[in-house]
């Protein structure tokens, strides 16, 4: 009896701990709403606001607003993108929670504001619609030559799959089918290069074919690594190691990584290979007019005279 009445007051304290923590965060963001509105954020919905701050501050199980540290703008930031959130729409939410730090400092809650705006880089749909400025054969050769390390691992794979840059960092040896040079794309990895999320789209749930020279690479890689993510670098490191493998190359204009994706489907596709199997099975586009549409200055123009078939016959 003792036991459980234990375990129930211990229960109890929990709970008035839990809600002593969601009601001093509550009354923080509840009371910044006037302020909010002054300060026309009034393109969010604050009450969806609220409880995404909320939400947060529960999560990193903060006492008091002193807690928040600089490091912990930049969970926030991962925290909203984990949600599939646009650049846009989390530069909006940011600054609304930075307002609400600036809240508290007029209220003397805090000596300084903690929070600051972290560079975001170009998400998967900004990267999509970006302009195309995809490498040639040549250049796709004379870069791989000239790389090392997991830079030249994922070139040799990215150059030669389309996958877009998460999936790719986002495979693990559980996605690899070599008895039948399949992979199997599930996820994609975010930029901290920890949390992991869905496929841009259910069309980019797929099995991608694997070209020998890729089956090739990836099982190297997959007996190096038992568990994990194939590849250990961050994604800045291979951005970085990119920029300067092109810098040195002297290759103008300079390129993303990304456009690794976009060199694979023009290459292709100017090759003569099966527009279909380009666009579904290895780009995972939902339709051929999304692959036409973004590639079709790539595709070859022949020459040659159509429906010779025809040719004498009378109608």
């Amino acid at each position: 009896m003792q036991c459980c009445a234990a375990k129930h007051g211990e229960s109890g304290r929990c709970l008035r701990a839990k809600q002593a923590k969601r009601k001093w965060g509550s009354v923080w963001v509840g009371d910044f709403s006037p302020y909010f509105v002054v300060h026309a954020f009034n393109t969010l919905n604050f009450i969806s606001l609220k409880a995404l701050f909320l939400d947060f501050l529960s999560l990193k199980k903060f006492q008091r607003l002193k807690d928040f540290q600089r490091q912990d703008s930049v969970d926030f930031i991962s925290f909203l993108q984990a949600k599939n959130n646009s650049n846009l729409t989390i530069r909006k939410k940011a600054r609304a929670f930075k307002a609400c730090f600036e809240y508290a400092l007029k209220l003397d809650l805090l000596d300084k504001n903690p929070f600051f705006m972290p560079k975001l880089s170009p998400n998967e749909k900004e990267l999509e619609n970006a302009e195309i400025k995809p490498f040639d054969l040549a250049q796709m050769q004379r870069l791989i030559k000239e790389s090392k390390g997991e830079l030249k691992s994922y070139l040799k794979i990215a150059f030669f799959t389309g996958l877009r840059t998460g999936e790719l960092l986002g495979l693990t040896r559980d996605d690899l089918n070599l008895g039948e040079n399949k992979a199997y794309v599930k996820r994609t990895l975010l930029n901290d290069g920890k949390s992991t999320n869905s496929p841009k789209n259910r069309s980019s749930y797929r099995t991608i074919d694997l070209l020998p020279l890729v089956a090739r690479e990836l099982k190297t890689i997959a007996r190096q690594n038992d568990e994990g993510f194939l590849f250990k670098s961050p994604v800045c490191r291979l951005r970085k190691d990119f920029k300067a493998l092109q810098e040195r190359l002297k290759i103008q204009p300079l390129r993303r990584l990304y456009d690794t994706r976009h060199s694979f489907a023009s290459v292709m596709l100017s090759k003569g290979e099966e527009p279909m199997w380009i666009s579904r099975v290895m780009l995972g586009h939902s339709s051929l007019n999304q692959t036409f549409s973004t590639y079709a200055k790539y595709l070859p123009k022949s020459v040659k005279e159509r429906a010779t078939f025809l040719n004498g016959m009378e109608f």
